[in-house]
């Protein structure tokens, strides 16, 4: 166990670490606070309000966040960090933490408090939600995207990890309309007004032609395959991140 984990060596391997990569979580705190001052003084004079598009742009550091605040893991790059005395699951655990934990709370804190000083609206919408815990899941769904992208690909993340999130999207839709359709055989003639997240959050159907939501009970076998969804995206690509930086130590 020793050999995996030893939470002396992670915290020295934490502390070296954080020596190169602090600056960048001053620089997303600061681009948030200087976006949010030039957005209010633009409010007082323009009618479009874009202190609105904070949250927004919140959520896609988060999301995107892996490739920003870790090093590019190029061939010289990977060496470096690869070859520093840890474990594999040590390395990937404090990538992990840096863009699943710390770039979240940072972004969320910050976003918080500035709301504090001058309310944002879309910001009151997004929390004011019984659906929190499921946007949760949704925007770490995403994350790990970015996270396996970063970590598999050696050049240009983003764009390639952008790329497979459309082929993602279509597999998704595919199952959802596939497991919706052996579950619930009755609703086979409306399933073209499923939409392709169906599968992650299905209590009923709409009928297009009485415009009307009808609700159907779930099963036991489709709230098995929900949850093995829901583990592929984001835990499943966690796991996988893991597996391939421990191919490129080796």
């Amino acid at each position: 166990m020793d050999a995996v984990f030893n939470i002396k060596r992670f915290g020295n391997l934490f502390k070296r670490e954080f020596t190169y990569t602090w600056k960048i979580f001053f620089y997303i705190v600061a681009g948030l606070v200087v976006y949010f001052i030039a957005a209010k003084l633009l409010d007082s004079t323009w009618e479009f309000k874009f202190s609105n598009f904070l949250p927004i742009f919140g959520l896609g550091l988060i999301v995107c966040g892996a490739p920003f605040i870790n090093k590019n893991l190029s061939k010289a790059n990977s060496v470096s960090f690869l070859s520093t005395p840890a474990s594999t699951f040590e390395k990937w655990l404090l990538l992990w933490c840096k863009s699943a934990v710390i770039t979240p709370v940072l972004v969320v804190g910050t976003i918080l408090l500035l709301d504090q000083i001058s309310p944002i609206r879309t910001l009151g919408e997004i929390i004011s939600t019984d659906y929190i815990p499921v946007r949760i899941h949704f925007i770490y769904a995403f994350q790990s995207i970015f996270f396996l992208g970063y970590i598999y690909f050696k050049e240009r993340t983003l764009v390639k990890s952008g790329i497979v999130i459309p082929i993602l999207f279509t597999f998704a839709y595919m199952v959802s309309k596939v497991i919706i359709s052996q579950f619930y055989p009755e609703i086979i003639k409306v399933n073209d007004s499923l939409n392709m997240f169906s599968i992650l959050a299905f209590n009923g159907f709409y009928q297009q032609t009485t415009d009307t939501f009808v609700e159907t009970g779930t099963t036991i076998a489709y709230d098995i395959c929900l949850w093995v969804i829901k583990l592929i995206f984001p835990v499943g690509l966690w796991v996988l991140s893991y597996i391939k930086l421990r191919e490129r130590e080796i």
